[in-house]
């Protein structure tokens, strides 16, 4: 094997992702990509460290939040895998957001080259296989998920296990038994880091594999004994081996998704998180240059910006269908049907057109698929439709690489036969090549921010106390990411906190000073006393987040349970009004 293909392709995506994410690099250890849930992965990755060399304890169940009954983390965004990864990033000295910006880098480069690997393996050219990494390595899909969304930027583990699925399920003449159970091992393996990284791709990929099998069976019907006993033999292994691997963590995933019908969504979620079929011809809206013509439709669309994205980009479908055509008898079928399927399924239950739902004078909407498969067991879990898209997107990935290479085999067969000169043709070829790079990284510019995870000085005292036993209590007591920032820092227990699955605190109710604090008291009760009680020590107010009426419910409430004024206290730069309080619970 030559391996200098292969570094060159590394180091050409390196310097394309640290040319996209110049700004991410230019405050490496300090900044970290803003927007969304930015903040409650930062604690992840946090929350990973702290659990396993600090604590000790469980990295799936946590009373740092929710204090003091818990939360499983079971079906939070955990993104564990990233968490792990970045235990020795930290351990070396790098700081948190060093380690965070570590993975988005990693995330880009290998996903970038593990479809760049797959597309080689299947179209067998490393020149079409290189834009097929750059297609779903840099997709504008990728990149609206970096806007806070970390699992979804290490999606690098995806294609490698399509890979080496492929190599076991179409061994070789020459391949022994033991590469056979290697390649369905390493399979089952990457398999398993896509699920510990986030379950929905692992969700994703167990799809895809069984779309694979029924399209090799409806392909292959004169032979489908021979296939029940190789390839579908050989998938079972695999998924078997995958969930011996992840047994720990599934097992008790199954458990609670039987006994907690809380962790369902509403339905009405996933027809709000679902694609609009004008999504996949519409420029990412944060494009520099594109963005402002797509802008006024994609805000038609539902979801928000990160999750209505999922352009496919003109140049990559254009590629798709050439391949999709010329290569249908010879590869291609099968990425055909998945491009379809999957972006079928990202259009959510019903379809969507420009934003309307609708259609004729008699006002029908049109069902899709995906709402039947929502009444599947687990399916109702999955909150975001539109994510369907990425597998979309790899497969119009590898359909461009089916393209580009019939696009250089006619050029090149034409200009020799003009000119009677081999080299020519390949000359053209790589000059074509380069061009159609150039213009998909230009269609697929990203948008990049970041932001500083700032910890207010008035946390110092909460910063300073040795005993790690005393809960915060922020105000208002509702969902804020940014609150993890604070807690990274102080590293104490919190009344509140941030879920993917938002639970119920019963502590709230059964202290009436809390509650009187939490604003869910009709007539303020309660004092102090209850919540030192309650082991609660700190009680910090940010009046920022409040409204006018709730800033005078909580003065009351104040008022009530402590009757003094703050410890301390934040202003805004020009001392005109009150930012953020501290109460300490004495």
């Amino acid at each position: 094997m030559a391996y200098w293909p292969h570094l060159l392709v590394l180091a050409l995506y390196t310097l394309l992702t640290g040319y996209y994410l110049a700004p991410l690099l230019a405050n490496f250890w300090q900044y970290v990509p803003f927007g969304g849930d930015s903040w409650i992965f930062y604690w992840d990755l946090w929350w990973a460290k702290k659990s396993l060399l600090d604590l000790h304890t469980n990295p799936f169940y946590t009373t740092y939040v929710n204090f003091p009954g818990g939360a499983s983390l079971n079906y939070h965004t955990l993104a564990f895998l990233d968490g792990l990864l970045a235990i020795p990033l930290q351990l070396l000295g790098m700081s948190l957001a060093g380690a965070f910006n570590s993975l988005v880098l990693f995330g880009y480069i290998f996903s970038a080259y593990g479809a760049f690997c797959l597309a080689d393996y299947l179209v067998e050219n490393k020149a079409a296989a290189f834009v097929a990494g750059l297609i779903f390595g840099f997709s504008p899909f990728h990149f609206a998920h970096l806007i806070g969304q970390l699992n979804f930027v290490s999606i690098q583990w995806l294609p490698f296990y399509v890979l080496f699925l492929l190599k076991a399920l179409n061994p070789l003449p020459s391949d022994t038994p033991r590469k056979v159970w290697l390649n369905s091992g390493l399979a089952s393996l990457f398999l398993a880091l896509n699920a510990l990284t986030e379950w929905t791709l692992a969700a994703f990929l167990v799809m895809l594999s069984g779309l694979y099998i029924v399209y090799r069976l409806w392909s292959g019907r004169r032979e489908w004994r021979t296939l029940a006993r190789g390839p579908v033999l050989r998938l079972v292994v695999v998924l078997a081996f995958f969930a011996l691997l992840t047994s720990p963590v599934l097992l008790p995933m199954l458990n609670e998704a039987r006994t907690n019908k809380s962790i369902k969504y509403d339905p009405q979620e996933s027809v709000y998180y679902s694609a609009d079929l004008l999504s996949f011809v519409t420029p990412y809206e944060l494009h520099p240059v594109l963005g402002k013509y797509s802008l006024p439709l994609a805000e038609k669309f539902t979801g928000n910006t990160t999750e209505r994205t999922t352009y496919l980009g003109v140049i990559a479908l254009l590629l798709a269908a050439t391949g999709s055509w010329f290569y249908r008898r010879r590869g291609a079928g099968f990425w055909t049907l998945s491009a379809i399927s999957f972006a079928l399924l990202a259009l959510g239950p019903q379809l969507q057109v420009g934003g309307r739902v609708v259609f004729t004078v008699f006002k029908l909407s049109i069902p899709l698929p995906y709402a039947f498969l929502y009444q599947l067991p687990f399916f109702s879990i999955m909150r975001t439709p539109a994510r369907f898209a990425l597998i979309a997107v790899l497969a119009v990935a590898i359909l461009a690489a089916y393209g580009l290479k019939t696009l250089l085999e006619g050029l090149a067969g034409w200009l020799s036969r003009r000119t009677g000169k081999a080299q020519v043709g390949r000359r053209a070829g790589w000059g074509l090549v380069a061009l159609i790079s150039l213009f998909v990284a230009a269609e697929f510019a990203p948008y990049v921010t970041t932001a500083y995870p700032n910890v207010p000085p008035i946390y110092g005292p909460i910063r300073q106390d040795p005993d790690a036993t005393k809960a915060v209590l922020e105000l208002p007591l509702r969902p804020a990411s940014h609150f993890y920032i604070a807690q990274v820092a102080y590293q104490k227990p919190m009344i509140g906190g941030y879920l993917a699955r938002q639970v119920a605190n019963p502590l709230v109710d059964e202290v009436p000073a809390l509650k009187t604090l939490a604003l869910r008291s009709e007539v303020p009760t309660g004092e102090a006393a209850q919540l030192q009680a309650a082991n609660i020590r700190y009680v910090v107010v940010n009046w920022w987040m409040l409204s006018d009426a709730e800033k005078l419910s909580m003065q009351a409430a104040l008022q009530q349970v402590f009757g003094r004024p703050p410890d301390d206290q934040e202003m805004e730069p020009d001392n005109s009004k009150l930012r953020i309080s501290l109460f300490i619970v004495k």
